[in-house]
Formats: structure tokens, C-alpha cells, sequence
């Protein structure tokens, strides 16, 4: 049974739990019957239901407040549950590689080992990325912007990185009498500058602390990983055609053919990475077996998504975010009986942010009661975060 369950087998889930209910000594198996069934049935309700009934009679206290959380995402009754600030969280070592872990796919490693080891072949000065003139933020308590860059970077233990805030309607400070130029309001959005390393450039109205901001964030902190810098970085058609060139130059022998446009990067590649990195590509790209480069993109859009909800601690915004990236997709559905369930089963992007909700390690690392020392922190020497 436990083996029919290791295959994905909801039915197995379901013996399983009838088998351990009554049982008191059993309450850790239940709760694990009752995660793997969430992770095989998202959206459900009543599963998740379940799953905080475990957690609680196993006094898991963080975990109880995730799936409360998700559960009252879309309770149009019981109201949301938020999250607690990000300033009485702890730093959980490896949370970057759970969040960013689509990215870390064989495919996402390969453009990871091209960009480390040659990035002067796709590295531009700061003019060409489009960085002169623009504001470097700086971790600390000046704006809502670098409040919430400092705590990212504490919690996330994040390789150090750049990150510059492009306002809305043009480049630098107003002049005195103007208002500030982000009272446009325009949207937020991230994107990467190819500088070596890479940069994290926002664009838009960030004046308030806001879940777009954060989840804006989380997007602009992932796309400057070594995986999806230039995945994200590099134009549509370029980050296609590179990936076409790295399966025909270094994938398996008649994997796919080097287009005679892309001869030239090949040619450059394989005289510019190390022996030692073309033979780490290789071996990459021998188990990547021609991932389609959509899936490819998916995956980095997806890291950015799972980290955008960790600062935000929002699953109902984060739901919102990824239905508005399918315009087929309808987000009233969410507010729907078994809506939630519906649309887990045909975007695997929302599912993915599901399960990724009530997962114990992001329980523990997002839902931290505050402590009193955690609560001066917010109401002294920074605000609230």
C-alpha cells in the first residue's frame, strides 16, 4: 500500500488514512498520509481540511497556519488569513534551492554553467542593459522597496546581487515642485540587466509595500540566479536559438541540429568554456533529453512565482498572479465551489504554488509566530515588513 501511495496512488492515500485515524501513535503517519494526498489532489478542500486536523492533533503550529491560510484564501465568508511579517521570520537554511528548485532542472543547470563559465560572450556594459541613470537601491530602512530587499536577503540567504528601480515615466529625481514621477502608478516589473554578475532592475511605482511589490521582487531575485539569467535576460528569439545551439554543440550526438545562423555561437562556446564546463554540459544535456525551450522559460518564470509568494506570504495573490499570465483563465473560478481544485488540474503552475504552500519547510520558514523581540524589531528601528 505504502508503495501504490510512492506512485502516486490517491486511493491508496485514502486506506491509508482510514487505517491510521483512530490511532493516537500513529499521528505523524497521518499527517504525511494526508500531505502526499493534498500533493496528488490539489485545490481540494476537503483534503486540505484534513490536513490541518492532522497538523493540529500533531500540534504543529506553523503548519496549522499555512493551511489555514490557503483554506481561506477564497472564503468569501471567513476572510483571509494573512501571513506574519517577513521581520519575525528566521533565515531556514537551503530555502532559495526549495523555491528556485525548477530551475535547477538539468536544462536550467546548463544555462547556468554556459552564463558562469562564459560570461563575456553574453555579458554588456551597463548602457547597453539599459542601467544609466538609474537608482541602485540599497538594502535598509530608507523605502518600502529596500525594507523589503533587506529581509529577502536575510532569509533567503541570497547570493548578493545588484538592484536598481527604473520610476515610472522616465529617469531620474524630480525637480522641486514636480511630483514624484512614480505618482503615474505604473505597474511594477522586473527584469534582468546582463552585466557580470548579473543585475535585477524594477520598473514602475514603488513607493508603498504592497504584495505586488514583494511578489515583483521575488521575480526580479530569482531572474539573477546563474540558471535563468539568460533564460530571462536574453531576448525571446536569443534564449531559443542559445538553447538550440547547446543541445546541437554539446547534447548527445543527433539530438538536434545547430542552425547555420547559430554556427557562430556554437563555434565561440566551445572555444571559450573550459574543457572541464563543456564536459559539466555534456553530461547536463544528456539528461535534459531536448527539453522544449517553452518549458524552459516556464520553469524560470515559475521559480520567480514560488519566491514572489514567499516574500509576500499571499497564496490567494500569488493564485491571482499566475491566472493572469493564462488569458484563458478565469480567475472568478477561484471563489467557485471546488474552483480551487478545477484549476489546480489544468495549470500545474498553480499547483505547483499550492503545494508548495503547505509544504512543512515553507510552513516553518514563512509562518513563525512573532515573538516579543521580533515585534520590537518591527515597531523600532524598521517598520513593519
Amino acid at each position: 500500500m505504502n508503495e501504490a501511495l510512492r506512485e502516486g496512488s490517491v486511493e491508496a492515500a485514502d486506506l491509508l488514512d482510514r487505517l491510521f485515524v483512530d490511532e493516537p501513535a500513529r499521528r505523524g503517519a497521518l499527517l504525511k498520509v494526508r500531505r502526499q494526498a493534498v500533493e496528488l489532489n490539489p485545490g481540494n478542500l476537503g483534503r486540505l481540511r484534513a490536513l490541518r486536523d492532522a497538523a493540529r492533533a500533531d500540534q504543529n503550529t506553523n503548519y496549522v497556519r499555512a493551511i489555514e491560510h490557503v483554506l481561506r484564501a477564497f472564503d468569501a465568508v471567513a476572510g483571509p488569513f494573512p501571513p506574519p511579517p517577513l521581520t519575525a521570520q528566521s533565515a531556514q537554511p537551503g530555502m532559495l534551492t526549495l523555491l528556485t528548485r525548477h530551475s535547477r532542472e538539468p536544462a536550467g543547470e546548463a544555462f547556468g554553467v554556459v552564463w558562469e563559465g562564459a560570461p563575456e560572450v553574453f555579458a554588456k556594459s551597463p548602457a547597453a542593459a539599459g542601467l544609466s541613470g538609474l537608482e541602485r537601491v540599497v538594502p535598509g530602512p530608507t523605502t518600502a522597496l529596500s525594507r523589503v530587499y533587506e529581509a529577502a536577503l536575510r532569509l533567503l540567504d541570497t547570493p548578493r546581487f545588484a538592484l536598481f528601480h527604473k520610476r515610472a515615466g522616465g529617469l531620474g529625481k524630480p525637480r522641486k515642485g514636480e511630483l514624484p514621477l512614480e505618482e503615474e502608478g505604473k505597474p511594477l516589473s522586473a527584469s534582468v540587466g546582463l552585466l557580470s554578475p548579473p543585475a535585477a532592475i524594477l520598473s514602475g511605482d514603488a513607493r508603498e509595500d504592497s504584495a505586488d511589490l514583494r511578489w515583483v521582487l521575488g521575480e526580479a531575485l530569482s531572474c539573477v540566479l546563474p540558471e535563468n539569467a539568460l533564460v530571462l535576460g536574453l531576448g525571446p528569439s536569443e534564449a531559443r536559438a542559445l538553447w538550440g545551439v547547446l543541445l546541437g554543440a554539446f547534447g548527445p550526438p543527433g539530438l538536434v541540429t545547430v542552425e547555420r545562423k547559430d554556427a557562430d555561437l556554437a563555434d565561440m562556446l566551445w572555444q571559450t568554456l573550459a574543457p572541464r564546463t563543456q564536459r559539466r554540459l555534456k553530461e547536463l544535456l544528456a539528461a535534459s533529453e531536448a527539453t522544449p525551450f517553452d518549458l524552459v522559460l516556464e520553469r524560470a518564470r515559475q521559480s520567480g512565482r514560488r519566491v514572489g509568494m514567499f516574500l509576500t506570504g499571499d497564496f490567494g495573490h500569488a493564485a491571482r498572479r499566475v491566472l493572469a499570465s493564462f488569458p484563458d483563465a478565469d480567475a472568478a473560478e477561484l471563489e467557485r465551489p471546488g474552483g480551487l481544485e478545477r484549476l489546480c488540474a489544468e495549470l500545474p503552475s498553480l499547483a505547483d504554488l499550492l503545494r508548495l504552500a503547505v509544504r512543512p519547510e515553507y510552513a516553518d520558514a514563512r509562518w513563525h509566530l512573532p515573538t516579543p523581540a521580533s515585534q520590537r524589531l518591527a515597531s523600532g528601528r524598521l517598520p513593519p515588513v
